[in-house]
């Protein structure tokens, strides 16, 4: 006999919205194991068509593209892929001060919706997305997915973080619901404590659950809090980590407490999945059909680099030749790898950094928390937290429209005591500048209690 939830997970994916998701999974399904030769000619077709979509109805392009030499009777046309090395770099700054510019004249504001990044550089940037964009993210997230040998009707827990549910107090109904229709088991990872991680556990444990997606630290956090305390935790069959760097000492712990494997993959806010890894563990397939990822300069064969992405789904924001300020280490290696998947590979992402922030009851704060507190507010240029101790937090800002108005601050500043502790000082320190470190990146958040900071992780 079927269960309400299957019934409901089935006509769930059956929705006009699903549907096409599942029908661009399929056609990436057919198409991932190709020849290389053959998914870079699908590649290189349509970034031409989006190149030509850009230079037509992007003011911003329109005008800054005008004398590349591709351009013949108005019309781009490129040969190769690698010639998207002479189209200019577009940075976080250039989308800030451009951003009505960047919107395509064409599209529909009614079928579009807007989406902000903090990302590593500490810089917020708002962007225009759409459905096109939404199907092949989505679809790119159940294809790499299948890598691992799941589909999207298994079930799976996410040690997620949901800085609404911990404002409101409780998680909303509407969320128990739909994780009960998609077969998920969502839970809020940004603050953690020793009650909070045992309770997960517990969950994990009692849970058929066949793929948990978490944030590198959350799942690295619960990981070393496991260990520490010799608490068990049932074999599990994959783990998918995100949001932050997977580096090599977080892996060998995560799976020798999990007893399973732990993926790496690389994606953001602005141009959605990037990179992800297969079971071969040789470097992050490039998920070429949804985005071109380049080194910022040709054959930068095995050297660090800046990345440099053009996706290549969305047409309401186009973003070309973006830096999106990580840096990644390349191989042109195009052999094809020994799962079968030909996508390109890159060898690992190097730069990104979040750091958990600690109260002084040892609870253990995501700094992603601290970061969605200063998304969509116009004041703030550039932005860092930093723990000086447990009742203390510094926020930098890089002003470029004067101070934050004071009832936003107080908004901030109970949010953040909210987690730290009533008794926590927070204190804005407005600057012209803010340092980075010697890679030339930006933290967005910096604990001075956390481990991390002395031995793992570069810092200014």
């Amino acid at each position: 006999m079927i269960s309400l939830q299957k019934t409901l997970n089935k006509l769930y994916y059956k929705t006009p919205f699903q549907k096409k998701i599942l029908n661009r999974y399929k056609e990436l399904i057919s198409t991932h194991k190709n020849a290389h030769d053959q998914n870079e000619s699908i590649q290189l077709k349509r970034l031409n068509h989006l190149l030509n979509h850009a230079f037509k109805f992007v003011p911003f392009y329109k005008k800054h593209w005008k004398d590349l030499k591709y351009i013949k009777n108005n019309t781009i046309v490129l040969n190769s892929i690698n010639q998207l090395y002479d189209f200019p770099i577009l940075t976080k700054e250039l989308i800030r001060n451009n951003s009505s510019h960047l919107v395509a004249i064409n599209i529909n504001p009614k079928k579009t919706f807007n989406q902000t990044s903090g990302g590593s550089t500490g810089v917020p940037v708002n962007f225009v997305q759409d459905e096109e964009y939404q199907i092949n993210n989505l679809a790119s997230f159940y294809l790499q997915h299948s890598w691992k040998g799941i589909n999207f009707y298994n079930k799976t827990i996410y040690l997620w973080g949901a800085e609404r549910d911990i404002f409101k107090g409780e998680k909303p109904y509407i969320e128990y619901l739909k994780d009960y229709i998609l077969n998920t088991n969502r839970l809020n990872t940004f603050v953690l404590n020793p009650k909070t991680i045992r309770k997960y556990i517990d969950i994990i444990n009692k849970s058929n659950a066949v793929l948990i997606i978490a944030y590198v630290q959350s799942i690295h956090e619960i990981a070393r809090y496991a260990k520490k305390n010799n608490i068990y935790i049932k074999k599990q069959n994959a783990i998918h980590c995100a949001a932050g760097t997977l580096y090599d000492f977080m892996k060998k712990e995560i799976e020798e407490v999990f007893q399973c494997k732990a993926y790496n993959h690389y994606g953001s806010r602005e141009v959605g999945a990037i990179a992800s890894e297969c079971s071969a563990s040789d470097g992050l397939h490039i998920l070429m059909h949804h985005n071109i990822v380049q080194p910022i300069e040709f054959n930068q064969n095995e050297q660090e680099s800046n990345i440099i992405i053009t996706n290549l789904n969305n047409y309401s924001m186009p973003l070309i030749r973006f830096d999106i300020g990580d840096l990644g280490v390349f191989t042109e290696e195009k052999n094809k790898c020994k799962c079968g998947v030909t996508y390109p590979k890159i060898k690992k992402v190097v730069g990104r950094t979040t750091d958990f922030f600690q109260n002084k009851k040892g609870d253990k704060i995501d700094g992603e928390y601290f970061t969605h507190l200063l998304y969509f507010i116009p004041e703030v240029n550039r932005f860092q937290f930093i723990q000086e101790d447990f009742t203390n937090i510094v926020i930098k800002i890089q002003g470029v429209k004067g101070s934050i108005p004071r009832e936003k601050t107080l908004d901030i500043i109970q949010k953040v005591r909210l987690v730290m502790g009533d008794d926590c000082i927070v204190s804005f320190s407005y600057v012209d500048e803010i340092e980075k470190t010697k890679t030339g990146k930006f933290l967005y958040t910096f604990s001075k209690l956390n481990s991390y900071n002395n031995k793992n992780v570069e810092h200014q």
